[in-house]
């Protein structure tokens, strides 16, 4: 079998062989364990990031609007990162 090596720089392309690809396509679908390892993941990290308290301090509302304000922040954060990324 011959490997087509490329070099550009210091780094160096193969070629990858026949099938290779196909083996490691994802599948299109998730499956049951899948989503309840989701779940019990959001749970766990609902308990961890404090929306059971958010829940009793501010109510149902209060944590809503606290979600929307901390939303608006976080689109500023990613938006102010990217603006400064190409700076980098």
């Amino acid at each position: 079998m011959a490997e087509n090596k490329r070099a550009v720089g210091s780094v160096t392309y193969r070629d990858a062989e026949h099938g290779y690809f196909e083996k490691r396509k994802l599948r299109r679908h998730a499956a049951f364990w899948s989503l309840w390892a989701l779940g019990v993941g959001a749970v766990i990290s609902g308990d961890f990031y404090g929306w059971n308290i958010g829940l009793d301090a501010g109510g149902f509302g209060g944590l809503l609007i606290a979600g929307i304000v901390i939303t608006i922040m976080y689109y500023g954060l990613c938006y102010s990162i990217a603006e400064m990324s190409p700076a980098l």
